[in-house]
């Protein structure tokens, strides 16, 4: 009687012990896969910030690095690379996806880090009219040198 009881128990709950076995099995196979994806993004930013420093340390922030390969690129370019760059795809991976030099990837993210093609193009003629305006000023100072001069000049 106790082995009728046991094999009609077994008989009823297998399928729903196999059918909860399988949707754990499947819970645990997500939360696996989030914590690779977890560890793949993060060992990227530690990477990339290794990289980083390891540029700085070497100077790369005070050498003659990337302003012609950066003026050769135009915004769509440079919104692309600022994209992949902020999408946590690694330093090294948007250099060889987009062929430019490492130290040109890290400037471009220190420029323009989260902005999208409007800021960007923004960001470039507030440059541009910033510059225009210094060589104004520039050329009104030594106008107003030049006029301080003759002034004295003439008052002797």
């Amino acid at each position: 009687m106790r082995t009728l009881f046991y094999k009609l128990y077994f008989l009823l709950t297998g399928p729903m012990y196999r059918r909860l076995h399988r949707e754990l099995s499947m819970q645990l196979q997500e939360i696996v896969r989030a914590n690779i994806e977890h560890h793949e993004a993060t060992s990227k930013k530690i990477l990339d910030e290794l990289l980083r420093l390891s540029y700085v340390v070497e100077g790369g922030e005070n050498g003659a690095a990337g302003p012609s390969v950066t003026l050769r690129l135009s915004d769509s370019q440079v919104a692309a690379v600022i994209k992949d760059i902020d999408s946590s795809l690694g330093a090294l991976e948007v250099c060889h996806k987009h062929e430019l030099p490492l130290n040109t990837v890290f400037q471009l993210r220190s420029k323009f880090g989260g902005m999208n093609l409007s800021a960007i193009q923004r960001t470039k003629q507030l440059e541009s009219e910033k510059q225009e305006l210094s060589q104004q000023i520039d050329a009104l100072t030594l106008e107003n040198k030049r006029l301080s001069a003759a002034k004295q000049h003439s008052s002797l």
